[in-house]
């Protein structure tokens, strides 16, 4: 017997032998059961708004990897744009070059959040957005230290 959410995410589908009931949002409020009633616990749990223990372990480790992606992507998008902000800071602003450089690892972060799977929620731009920029400044103070010493020298 197996109870798990749907892909919707607001019902119960409870597939005792062949015959399978889903539980809707009413029927949780109304502690309706599926065929045999063995899964009692989970419709009353649905109905206070709590998934059962076996989905919030599910649930918990879905976040969990979603986080770590986040993470492999962000610091990908921050290694992924280094170099160009290296190569930025030898350009006058706002020329043509340097909008390039800007511009230019923007093709590999779309790929990037495609091949993870993270895809283009509205949570993960703030992350990311905060990695490129950081990328760049990063690359463009290399630059800036490597000229200030070659100066010194």
């Amino acid at each position: 017997m197996v109870a798990r959410r749907t892909t919707t995410g607001n019902r119960l589908d409870c597939e005792p032998g062949a015959v399978r009931w889903t539980l809707t949002p009413n029927d949780r409020m109304l502690g309706a059961r599926c065929a045999t009633g063995r899964h009692r616990d989970e419709a009353r749990s649905y109905a206070n708004h709590l998934p059962p223990r076996g989905l919030q372990q599910e649930s918990r480790i879905r976040m969990e990897s979603m986080v770590v992606r986040m993470a492999l992507v962000a610091v990908g998008v921050y290694i992924l744009n280094v170099p160009f902000g290296y190569w930025r800071e030898d350009q006058r602003k706002f020329s043509l070059l340097w909008f390039v450089f800007i511009h230019a690892s923007i093709p590999g972060v779309i790929a990037l959040r495609i091949v993870s799977g993270l895809g283009f929620s509205m949570h993960s731009y703030p992350i990311l957005l905060a990695a490129y920029f950081l990328g760049q400044f990063t690359g463009s103070h290399i630059r800036r230290r490597k000229r200030a010493r070659a100066a010194a020298e």
